[in-house]
């Protein structure tokens, strides 16, 4: 790609426009920048470098969005429970402004977020440069254009955001699976967008799973129970027992889900931090298995 910067076409301006935009549509957006990018890689640095920025940027949103709700929601426990100690005759006034403040607060600073990236689209539908606050900077040196461009550290940042997209619920999956079947010459990448789909869609599979046994483990209890069933009257204490067991069961795990799921959330980021800082990283199980089968299907490929 030629490192003199030129002035972007119309075609490349309303690509990186669209780029942007689509922060409009959570979750289906991260569409736009992955399309564009793969169709103006090589050929437009200008329309490249925002379509690689929006990515970056929408995927660092549902991270943003999980954080913002983890920290108001702490902030408002913490006052509910103060208040429940402290002044208990007013629960009921702290509890709406203990949840409803924070929440609102959060609203506001995602609404500022999807501002700023319509901001960026306006920008670059005029043909402007545009670098989002602390990203943009740190994706300029990580691709380092005065140089010539960077194309594998192209694909080092769509590999770590096809690990991060594990933060945008079920749409993440666009990003791990656009980019292993777009990129079929760049077999690094493929191998990072197979795993990081894999793995998201196990752990997809796994909530779905989970909430199909907690739902019928609850009905199951319940519907013995009800009067109209006609089963009350026939049911022993010991039978009824034993049909709370698979509810117990569910329950403890939906618990040991909790406590996994932090670990679940994490991984991906230390896989996309490693990627960006120049090294590798294979998910627990998962990873080997892919590498170890791209491997046996291509002897000569330097995964």
């Amino acid at each position: 790609m030629d490192a003199t910067p030129q002035v972007p076409t119309s075609q490349e301006r309303a690509a990186a426009a669209v780029s942007h935009l689509a922060v409009l549509f959570t979750g289906p957006g991260l569409l736009a920048p992955l399309l564009v990018w793969n169709g103006m890689r090589g050929k437009s640095r200008f329309a490249s470098f925002q379509a690689l920025q929006a990515l970056g940027f929408q995927t660092l949103q549902g991270l943003v969005t999980a954080l913002v709700l983890l920290v108001f929601v702490a902030v408002g426990g913490v006052w509910f429970a103060v208040i429940t100690l402290t002044a208990p005759e007013q629960i009921s006034t702290t509890g709406l402004y203990a949840l409803g403040i924070p929440l609102g607060l959060a609203g506001v600073l995602m609404l500022a977020y999807t501002l700023l990236g319509v901001a960026a689209g306006a920008a670059c539908a005029l043909g402007k440069e545009f670098r989002y606050p602390w990203l943009g900077a740190r994706l300029t040196a990580f691709l380092r254009p005065a140089e010539g461009w960077d194309e594998d550290h192209e694909d080092r940042w769509v590999a770590a955001n096809a690990h991060l997209s594990v933060m945008v619920p079920f749409y993440g999956l666009l990003v791990p699976l656009l980019a292993w079947a777009f990129q079929k010459e760049r077999r690094w990448l493929r191998f990072h967008a197979l795993q990081a789909l894999i793995y998201q869609l196990a752990g997809l599979v796994i909530s779905a799973a989970l909430l199909a046994a907690q739902i019928a483990a609850v009905a199951f209890p319940l519907l013995l129970i009800l009067p109209e069933s006609g089963v009350l009257s026939d049911l022993s204490a010991a039978t009824y027992r034993m049909a709370l067991i698979p509810f117990f069961i569910v329950v403890g795990l939906v618990a040991l889900a909790i406590l996994v799921y932090p670990i679940y959330g994490t991984l991906p980021l230390v896989a996309a931090y490693r990627l960006v800082r120049g090294g590798d990283y294979h998910y627990p199980w998962i990873g080997k298995r892919i590498h170890a089968r791209i491997l046996s299907s291509d002897p000569n490929s330097d995964e």
